[in-house]
């Protein structure tokens, strides 16, 4: 009985045993799995997490190089279409939205949420929103004489010369490179100011190069071939307007379109819905306009043409939003024609392509802003910004773009002796008299009429090289967004 009692024991000591080992190795494997399972989990919120990241570093990496016109006016647009969702492979993914843009600060938080499976990770970083570089001024001037009032003359001693669509009008010719005078487009002592104009010797069309030894002479390149060659002082040459900068192939579509690179001077002559002709009697409309690259619709296309070839328009002698002048004096006083109802709203823009008169004017030099008992005596160059004008703004001297803001209420006189040289442009109402000669361009943009009554001979030329001139080397503050800036500092955070 003794015996069996004892094996009794043994044999319950050994299941227990065997059942406590067994616990015990279920227990481990339980919590190996367990660890293994928190292990994993972890590993994954870790990787879902370097994903949200490396989101963040591939947004800034292409965002640095987005042109603003490209987003579409918006980062939120540009990111939504190119950054839904970022394949990092093995079903590593982080997707890019924007939380907050806000321009007027010029920043952007981006929130990037990187997913690893089930597992997500969100991290938000603010970055700064990069201005563009400055942009070169350009203008469009739709006559010699435009005004948004009505346009009246009451004197047949007033000339108001446009420009008729022939190579005679377009092509100043029998100029040499050395002489000076006002009739042109430059004096002698502003011989580099030929460089990169396109000029024409006995038939051939060049681009001057390099004007540092003229007057004695003038380096240049024949458009055909590109080969160089140096003219030699007085030589004169036929200076053309503007001319493509890139050959012409034949226009394709139905209508017929073109993308045509052209000089930047052009852009002194033509702006959206201007009429164009190249080379010829073609005739088109310019539908689009990107830097220097114009897209025209043809009604009669062109055939392919070399660079080198002129770009012309019409150019009436007067445009106006109201009525143009009447009379028997008004077909010698404005012998390329008034048109009248032309839509000129938002002038000021359509002019310069700039976004506000302000930005403008706030980006000029202290020295660019003057008043009108500041530019007597002055010699003008460049853009320069009046305000307070006397009302007999008179004996302005120089060239540029002359820009007149006038106070309100207020009508000046554009009077005696002027020799300013380029566009003059008035924000508010003006009359045009006196003994003057303009050479470039007159703009008024004022809700009255421009009344140009005469005390002499008044003559307004209007001279696309004079703009061109006038607008050499100008810039514009650039008021759009150029790309994604730097991170800004303590702004990395998970969500």
């Amino acid at each position: 009985m003794k015996h069996r009692t004892e094996g009794i024991a043994i044999v319950l000591v050994i299941v227990i045993a065997a059942v406590t080992m067994l616990t015990a190795l279920f227990t481990s494997a339980a919590l190996s799995v367990a660890s293994r399972g928190s292990a994993s989990s972890d590993r994954n919120s870790t990787q879902a997490l370097l994903a949200a990241d490396s989101g963040l570093k591939t947004l800034k990496a292409r965002g640095a190089t987005i042109p603003y016109s490209e987003s579409d006016g918006s980062f939120t647009n540009w990111i939504a279409e190119n950054f839904a969702t970022l394949d990092m492979g093995d079903g590593v993914t982080a997707t890019i939205s924007v939380v907050d843009e806000d321009e007027d600060a010029n920043r952007i938080t981006v929130q990037s949420v990187g997913a690893v499976g089930p597992f997500r990770r969100t991290v938000v970083q603010e970055f700064e929103i990069v201005i563009g570089p400055p942009l070169p001024l350009s203008a469009t001037v739709p006559g010699a004489l435009t005004s948004v009032g009505s346009i009246k003359s009451s004197s047949g001693a007033a000339r108001v010369y446009g420009k008729p669509n022939t190579d005679a009008a377009w092509t100043t010719t029998q100029i040499p490179i050395i002489e000076k005078s006002k009739t042109t487009y430059r004096d002698a002592t502003a011989c580099d100011a030929l460089t990169d104009d396109y000029i024409e010797v006995a038939g051939v069309v060049y681009v001057a190069t390099d004007s540092s030894t003229c007057p004695a002479n003038l380096s240049v390149s024949r458009v055909t071939d590109h080969s160089p060659f140096v003219l030699p002082g007085a030589t004169k040459v036929g200076i053309r307007g503007t001319a493509i900068a890139e050959d012409l192939p034949s226009p394709v579509g139905n209508p017929p379109t073109s993308t045509v690179k052209v000089t930047h001077g052009t852009r002194t002559l033509f702006g959206l819905d201007s009429p164009i002709s190249i080379g010829g009697n073609s005739m088109g409309t310019v539908v689009g306009i990107d830097g220097d690259e114009f897209t025209i619709k043809w009604s009669i296309p062109p055939s392919s043409q070399p660079e080198g070839t002129i770009v012309r328009r019409d150019i009436s002698s007067g445009v106006t939003m109201g009525a143009c002048p009447t009379g028997t004096n008004v077909s010698q006083s404005f012998p390329q024609g008034c048109d009248a109802g032309v839509d000129l709203t938002s002038l000021f823009y359509k002019t310069f392509h700039v976004a506000s008169p302000n930005l403008l004017k706030d980006s000029l030099p202290a020295a660019n802003r003057l008043t009108g008992s500041q530019v007597a005596g002055r010699t003008l160059s460049g853009i320069t910004w009046v305000t307070n004008p006397d009302n007999n703004f008179r004996d302005q001297t120089g060239s540029g773009i002359l820009i007149i803001e006038n106070n309100p209420n207020q009508t000046i006189n554009l009077n005696v002796s002027n020799d300013f040289i380029g566009l003059i442009y008035v924000i508010g109402d003006a009359n045009i008299q006196g003994n003057a000669q303009y050479h470039g361009a007159i703009i008024v943009d004022g809700e009255a009429t421009v009344d140009t009554s005469v005390q002499g001979t008044t003559d307004i030329h209007y001279d696309p090289l004079h703009l061109m001139r006038a607008l050499a080397g100008l810039t514009v503050p650039n008021p759009d967004p150029g790309g994604l800036g730097q991170a800004l500092n303590n702004t990395w955070r998970i969500r």
